[in-house]
């Protein structure tokens, strides 16, 4: 995977609800092996951070907010930002906000 290469969807885009409690895990189509980079657009006013894993739970219990000294699987997506991240193919994703609600776009692909 070329990280200069612009980025190429290969599946489709699905929305992720970020709340106080994140909901259960979504799992969006897309390759099946190799690494995967994840388009990732927080569509609201509101930051979120986002959770990943192989199953809906660890995803959902990935999503938590960071506190100072203390380490965290999320990932952060601040409001109105577009991020690419790379990371394994099948991975489910769960969002968690401080407060009020979220919208997330995740889209699977290749390239930046």
């Amino acid at each position: 995977m070329d990280p200069s290469l612009p980025f190429r969807p290969a599946g489709p885009t699905v929305i992720i609800s970020a709340t106080t409690l994140a909901p259960s895990g979504t799992l969006p189509a897309g390759p099946n092996a190799g690494d995967v980079d994840y388009l990732v657009f927080n569509r609201t006013g509101v930051d979120a951070w986002l959770g990943y894993g192989p199953t809906s739970d660890v995803a959902v219990s990935n999503s938590v907010i960071p506190i100072v000294g203390t380490a965290t699987a999320a990932l952060p997506c601040p409001s109105g930002t577009v991020q690419v991240f790379t990371l394994a193919p099948n991975q489910f994703f769960a969002a968690r906000t401080a407060t009020g609600l979220s919208s997330i776009s995740v889209t699977p692909g290749y390239g930046n």
